[in-house]
């Protein structure tokens, strides 16, 4: 795990992904470690909705500052996933036929 980049807490946080991160990116998100990931994340937006459901309605400062936190976890979340999709573009990766031969063979004739 990398050391918490003190940069993190300014506005300006873009980065800009090199071939290999997006790689590497691409092949974690096939694995088992990135499900069990996901599902962890997933848990703890859902645990935060349900503290805000379960927050006493008449004490108005506990329903706004679970309110924050809860909008907080899930725009984390969402956007996380957003920007994987975006890089990776998860979907297509996902959901591509594993059989399927290139389309311009010509390229691999010398392999075989």
């Amino acid at each position: 795990m990398l050391a918490v980049n003190d940069a993190v807490k300014g506005i300006d946080v873009d980065i800009v992904l090199t071939k290999i991160e997006r790689s590497l990116l691409a092949a974690y998100v096939k694995t088992e470690a990135f499900d069990v990931l996901q599902r962890l994340m997933e848990d703890s937006v859902k645990s935060y909705n349900v503290r805000l459901t379960n927050t006493d309605p008449t004490d108005t400062e506990a329903v706004l500052v679970n309110h924050r936190m809860a909008n907080a976890v899930g725009g984390f979340y969402t956007s996380l996933i957003s920007r994987l999709k975006e890089e990776l573009a998860v979907e297509n990766y996902n959901n591509r036929a594993r059989n399927v031969e290139p389309e311009n063979n010509m390229q691999l004739d010398g392999l075989r």
